[in-house]
């Protein structure tokens, strides 16, 4: 196991050991490999998490976009990092196709190190009825969600900066992500038959949905208005505003 894991969390500390990290025990995941990234006034309250369940405790930076360029400086080059959401409670397998999550991390990085990739994600929602009409995976221009996804370290390629949802709370920093690594590398490695339980929009880290409202609503005009080729505009009966992708519409790069 040549990975780590990273957890940003902020102020959801039961939330963790109740979800993530119990998640992780019970598949067996060495807890020396496990890294939280929290802010330094959190301290307290994550330093009585049982130490059995994580390797090191980090005081990082606030913010989430802040936070996870942070992780990426604090790794070196190359190393290939999991980054997971400090709620995710389950993952998702078709019937007779279940794995231990050390071997699914294992087959993500092997898989984007044979397609020359450098992101990998999975199907964003747990629901085995649609999850088994896909293939294994799929390399394509589709949403790499930032709440479970592995990425190989390459924290001094600039490209690579979501510039656009840093100015606001970076609620869409994953369609972002998504973007840029497409737009730099030409494949993004997506496993459509797994998917994992997590509830969106959770109170804590970026807070709750009807106080996010109105920068989802700017931020998915300013990537659509960044990138009309790649993006269109969905708006739900709720509201929110969505980015949609448009598959396979760029295969350029914009830097290394």
């Amino acid at each position: 196991m040549n990975w780590v894991i990273a957890i940003p969390s902020y102020k959801r500390h039961s939330i963790l050991q109740e979800k993530t990290l119990t998640l992780l025990k019970n598949n067996n995941i060495p807890n020396n490999l496990i890294y939280i990234f929290i802010v330094d006034e959190d301290l307290d309250i994550y330093s009585t998490i049982p130490t059995d369940l994580y390797g090191q405790l980090v005081i990082g930076v606030k913010g989430l976009i802040n936070q996870r360029n942070f992780i990426s400086n604090y790794f070196t080059n190359n190393t290939h990092i999991i980054s997971i959401d400090d709620d995710i409670k389950k993952i998702t397998f078709i019937p007779g196709e279940e794995m231990q999550l050390s071997d699914l991390f294992n087959l993500a990085f092997d898989t984007c190190i044979k397609e020359d990739a450098f992101i990998w994600g999975l199907y964003p929602m747990s629901n085995p009825f649609y999850q088994q009409r896909n293939n294994v995976y799929s390399t394509h221009l589709t949403f790499i969600c930032a709440a479970l996804y592995g990425y190989i370290n390459r924290p001094n390629n600039k490209y690579l900066e979501c510039n656009i949802t840093s100015q606001y709370q970076g609620n869409k920093e994953d369609v972002e992500r998504t973007i840029l690594y497409w737009l730099n590398d030409k494949k993004i490695i997506r496993f459509n038959r797994i998917g994992f339980l997590t509830k969106y929009f959770n109170k804590g880290g970026l807070g709750i949905l009807q106080d996010r409202l109105n920068d989802i609503k700017h931020e998915t005009l300013a990537i659509n208005t960044a990138y009309p080729e790649l993006t269109k505009i969905k708006i739900r009966k709720n509201n929110i505003y969505e980015i949609v992708l448009k598959d396979k519409s760029v295969f350029g790069k914009i830097g290394k």
